[in-house]
Formats: structure tokens, C-alpha cells, sequence
């Protein structure tokens, strides 16, 4: 019989048995922290905190959207661009006013 298989025929030791249950334990418990941790974060920033912008560029278009700190960045930057993102910027900095 090959080493390898000779030594499965033998019983889990107490360490193997902790360390599984800490595998057992990561993969039941990790994907629920992660969903409080995530559903934890300070930036919830409401839909009228929010900009979508369409935009062209050199190797096509995109849709941005962008919410809470990184809209009003975005306003700083590309307001005066065009009349449709001025308006979204003007309404994102009336309702950050409220």
C-alpha cells in the first residue's frame, strides 16, 4: 500500500480535528461578517446624494455613477463641462444643502 494511503487508514488527531472546525467555522461565519461590515459603512449615502453621468470618451462611452464624497468631487471637477452635468451637480449641491 502507498504512504499516501497508508496514512489516511489512520484516525484524525486532535489537532487536525481543530483546525478543521476552524475551516468548518470560516466558512460559515465569514461571508456573514463580511455582510456586516460592508452593510456598516459610514458612506450610505442616499439616492438624491447621488450623480449619474453619461459620458463619452476616446475608446467609447461610460456611465458613472457616483454617490456621497466622490459625486461632489466629481462636480468640482466636471461641472461647467456640459448643461447636463451642471444641472446634476446643481441638484446634488441643493440637496447636500437640506
Amino acid at each position: 500500500m502507498p504512504a499516501e494511503a497508508n496514512r489516511l487508514q489512520g484516525r484524525i488527531s486532535k489537532r487536525e480535528r481543530r483546525f478543521l472546525a476552524l475551516l468548518a467555522a470560516a466558512v460559515v461565519l465569514g461571508p456573514a461578517g463580511a455582510l456586516l461590515v460592508a452593510g456598516n459603512g459610514s458612506d450610505a449615502a442616499t439616492p438624491t446624494d447621488c450623480v449619474n453621468v453619461d459620458q463619452a470618451g476616446v475608446m467609447g462611452g461610460g456611465t458613472w455613477h457616483l454617490c456621497g464624497t466622490s459625486a461632489v468631487a466629481f462636480c468640482r471637477r466636471h461641472a461647467g463641462e456640459n448643461s447636463q452635468v451642471t444641472a446634476r451637480c446643481r441638484r446634488l449641491s441643493l440637496s447636500s444643502r437640506s
